[in-house]
């Protein structure tokens, strides 16, 4: 795959222009569609997402998606269930608008746990991602 292209004029080190991109890297894979400076992701295991919440580029730990919960508790459920995040990439004309954001997650745990999640949570939309496999995702 393609790495990202970071723009010229952000005005930081090569080298950290380089740390940004194997950042976004770890994330590209898991590319669902978009190009290089915007994409969507689906799979992204919830061990890389964790690290992605310290350093830069971030996900930002109380980002939240309209009434969702923050990327950090997100993230959280994901690992305690075995799941993976779904989310997007924007690479910004400079690397304060760079970021990476949580939509959702899709994760396998027993039917009373995915209700409990549901009703608390109240995502905007719930599935069947895959059998036994359920996805929750905030617009």
């Amino acid at each position: 795959m393609t790495p990202i292209n970071l723009p010229d004029d952000w005005g930081v080190s090569k080298s950290n222009q380089i740390k940004s991109r194997q950042r976004i890297d770890l994330v590209i894979k898991y590319k669902t569609w978009g190009h290089e400076r915007f994409f969507n992701f689906k799979g992204l295991p919830a061990s890389i997402a964790e690290k992605l919440m310290t350093g830069y580029p971030n996900i930002e730990p109380t980002d939240v998606q309209n009434d969702s919960p923050t990327a950090e508790e997100m993230i959280r459920i994901a690992k305690r269930h075995n799941g993976t995040l779904i989310g997007y990439v924007d690479v910004g004309n400079s690397p304060e608008f760079n970021n990476i954001s949580i939509q959702g997650f899709v994760i396998k745990a027993s039917p009373t746990t995915i209700t409990n999640l549901k009703y608390r949570l109240r995502p905007t939309e719930f599935s069947e991602d895959k059998p036994g496999y359920w996805r929750y995702w905030w617009d």
